[in-house]
């Protein structure tokens, strides 16, 4: 369990337009719409599925999306911690080196709000280890764990 007291941010983020300053995906890549969370090593993300998302097939998610969602988690993480130690420029980029495991219990469904919990397991030469668990009104539909490399700085 998460404690509130650990919440690096004086109040959530929420909306596209507001997380769009810490990530560079732009539409229609975008899978998190809010950042609830945000401490030294994990963060919690949301995500309303939307019908025109682009990953949306019969009215579920695909599991793209969901690999999608847990490393744009990661990029909300890293951009907004940037931003909070004063670091000035763009959002660091990277991108997915491998996903080592990943499971899905249930797809998310057009309307339903998924919150993703990320947590860094390691960072060490521009590599990120991360974990995710995601939920559905508490209940965990996917889990993954992935490689993130970073460009060691936002010019790149």
């Amino acid at each position: 369990m998460i404690e509130s007291k650990d919440n690096l941010l004086a109040e959530p983020i929420l909306g596209v337009e507001n997380v769009k300053k810490y990530i560079p995906q732009r539409e229609p890549m975008i899978f998190v719409d809010g950042l609830l969370f945000l401490s030294e090593k994990k963060a919690i993300s949301t995500f309303i599925v939307s019908e025109d998302s682009i990953f949306v097939e019969n009215g579920e998610l695909s599991e793209i999306a969901f690999v999608e969602n847990a490393a744009q988690t990661a990029a909300l993480f890293m951009g907004v911690s940037e931003s909070l130690n004063n670091e000035d420029g763009e959002p660091r980029q990277g991108y997915i080196a491998s996903v080592d495991k990943i499971e899905i219990f249930e797809k998310g469904k057009i309307g339903e709000k998924l919150q993703t919990e990320l947590e860094v397991v390691y960072e060490v030469a521009g590599m990120l280890l991360i974990k995710t668990e995601t939920k559905i009104d508490e209940k965990l539909v996917c889990s993954i764990t992935m490689k993130l490399m970073l460009h060691l700085d936002s010019a790149q």
